[in-house]
């Protein structure tokens, strides 16, 4: 194995233009491919023999209930005269349920007003239209949740009322962001410290940078395959930065040592 790495190694370093423009086309393929396939992350992470996922699977089997389904909350209030009961209000609240069940009844499997299922806050000022889709959430098509809340703050939207959503298909999830990126500062500026070279010190972040933006597009491509919780987006950023770097920190190590044993040779052979 040692013998095949170091061939690798002198393979890569002689031919280091190839292999830059192979990296290149390589994103470049996985950057096609996710634009085409998209990603399908599950939202509920479950794990075996966990009383919650017991529960899920007790609720799927007896009660045909999927705790994956897509689930939508509009949250409708009256701003002005504090009461969700006034006839006007009522006229617009049911024509916009109406409206979102005969344009969605294809994806919605139950859609309830806040008169029917009797969710109003105890002041009255406060409801909610409960949405539960056929799908599970991760497949409920965002163009579908656009054209509900489109419709919505077209019937419901108004000097009085105000709306507000909730809910599983309402979540977006953060795959990076300023937290990493000062990360990445911190780290450039302490290797720079150390190193006292911009390229030694950028070397390391670059392929770093690399490695994370390919292992996270693999994996989103992977959700077209397998579940994968959502939550592997964000391990995937931190141990693609935390291990990019390191491994970069233990070839430049090892390669420092390399030079200085060189050197310390050739002086050898110069003195004798």
């Amino acid at each position: 194995m040692n013998n095949f790495l170091a061939r690798f190694g002198k393979w890569t370093y002689n031919n280091k233009f190839k292999v830059i423009i192979s990296w290149v086309v390589i994103l470049i393929v996985f950057i096609g491919s996710l634009i085409a396939m998209g990603s399908h992350f599950n939202t509920n992470l479950k794990i075996s023999g966990v009383p919650s996922t017991d529960v899920q699977n007790v609720l799927k089997e007896e009660f045909n209930q999927s705790v994956d389904a897509g689930t939508m909350n509009i949250v409708v209030q009256n701003k002005q005269d504090d009461s969700i009961q006034a006839q006007d209000d009522k006229k617009r609240i049911n024509a916009a349920v109406k409206q979102i069940k005969a344009d969605h009844q294809d994806n919605i499997k139950s859609i309830t007003s806040p008169y029917d299922s009797q969710t109003i806050s105890e002041d009255k000022t406060t409801g909610i239209i409960s949405i539960i889709f056929k799908k599970d959430a991760n497949n409920v098509s965002k163009s579908v949740v656009n054209d509900i809340q489109a419709i919505t703050n077209d019937k419901v939207n108004s000097q009085n009322l105000k709306v507000a959503y909730s809910g599983n298909v309402m979540q977006d999830f953060d795959i990076g962001g300023t937290s990493e990126i000062i990360g990445i500062l911190i780290a450039f500026v302490l290797l720079l410290v150390l190193f006292k070279s911009f390229v030694t010190a950028g070397l390391p972040i670059i392929t770093a940078i690399v490695g994370l933006v390919s292992g996270l597009i693999v994996v989103m491509l992977g959700t077209n395959v397998f579940s994968i919780a959502s939550v592997a987006q964000t391990l995937s950023i931190m141990i693609s930065l935390a291990v990019g770097i390191d491994y970069a920190l233990f070839i430049l190590h090892r390669f420092i040592g390399e030079l200085k044993q060189v050197a310390k040779m050739k002086y050898i052979i110069l003195v004798k």
